[in-house]
């Protein structure tokens, strides 16, 4: 184990591969986390569509959410997460060029 972290850490072009994994993987767990939630979200709507629609009151727990949840708070909050998660990945996506970039180099030198 300790051989695998001495040569990712030791070579860059190896360094470069894990790095854009590392990214791929927390991007794409970010993707899934937030389709979960805005399903979820979909479900909830549908579901007090439906008990408007039939005549029925919806659960307690339901209102105190409704009344609770501010939908421009929520509506910020969102852009914002986008907002700082595309910032984030522009920065991955540019460090991982620059380090592209210094190995390119190294192996023209050599």
């Amino acid at each position: 184990m300790e051989q695998i972290i001495e040569q990712i850490t030791n070579d860059p072009v190896s360094l470069v591969i894990g790095l854009a994994l590392l990214i791929f993987i927390i991007f794409s767990i970010i993707k899934k986390v937030f389709k979960l939630i805005i399903v979820s979200i979909l479900a909830l709507v549908l579901y007090i569509a439906y008990l408007s629609y039939t005549g029925e009151k919806p659960p307690d727990f339901i209102e105190e959410i409704m009344d609770k949840v501010d939908v421009d708070e929520l509506k910020n909050s969102a852009e914002k997460a986008e907002k700082d998660i595309s910032k984030s990945l522009k920065k991955a996506k540019n460090d991982i060029n620059k380090k592209i970039k210094e190995v390119e180099n190294t192996l023209e030198n050599n």
